[in-house]
């Protein structure tokens, strides 16, 4: 992006869109403030990057944004659904909002099917707990899918390797600590497919012993 050419990038039928951060926050830069006097971060003004195809916003690489970023982006943009995102910060903490409020106003606003955690299984223990809690409070029905196996899910890993991954190089095939590996996303609009999530479900039923993921299903939204 440039000063002449800003928001969005055609490569072929792909639009890609640079939804954040807005120029206002931008300029106020990282040790600055924005137009609310709150102050901002390199999370607050990381860019937030949407992938269309056909008219279908097909996912949200939603960076490190933080709670300050987010709410000026929900302020810049209106409505921004889309089928997947690639949830902020790696599931840690969105700055100093509270976790579960912020996942659940996060996946409200973009009304997610597939969430994925791009997760290290030992660094910073993420995704953190309230952050699940908010995101199936919010769309019960998305799937959940860590890149590896958070240690709050399995403190041991599996003994016997994993039959539901692609073939994909995932970091964390060779030391078995994969969960959803490195996920095949075909890219066709509103068609738009990814991996059989059937077999990934089977794998957290049939041999994580805690996983978060399934740990709020019971969660039951209230009557508006």
């Amino acid at each position: 992006m440039t000063t002449t050419k800003t928001g969005s990038l055609n490569i072929g039928s792909v639009n890609i869109e640079i939804l954040a951060p807005t120029p206002e926050l931008n300029l106020g830069g990282a040790g600055g403030t924005d137009l609310q006097g709150r102050r901002l971060t390199s999370n607050s003004i990381s860019a937030v990057i949407g992938i269309v195809h056909d008219s279908h916003r097909v996912a949200i690489l939603a960076a490190d944004i933080d709670n300050v970023g987010f709410d000026n982006l929900i302020q810049d943009q209106k409505s921004l659904s889309a089928d997947i995102l690639v949830f902020p910060h790696h599931g840690g903490r969105p700055g100093s909002a509270d976790p579960k409020i912020f996942a659940q106003q996060f996946c409200t606003f973009i009304q997610p099917k597939l969430i994925i955690f791009s997760i290290d299984r030992n660094r910073f223990n993420n995704p953190r707990t309230e952050i699940v809690e908010g995101i199936i409070y919010s769309v019960p029905d998305a799937h959940i899918l860590c890149t590896q196996l958070s240690q709050q899910c399995a403190a041991a890993l599996p003994r016997s390797k994993p039959t539901h991954l692609t073939k994909l190089p995932a970091r964390g095939l060779n030391s078995n600590s994969c969960c959803g590996g490195t996920i095949t996303i075909k890219i066709d609009g509103s068609r738009t497919s990814y991996a059989e999530m059937a077999l990934h479900k089977e794998f957290i039923v049939s041999q994580v012993a805690s996983p978060i993921c399934r740990k709020f299903l019971s969660i039951v939204k209230p009557d508006k």
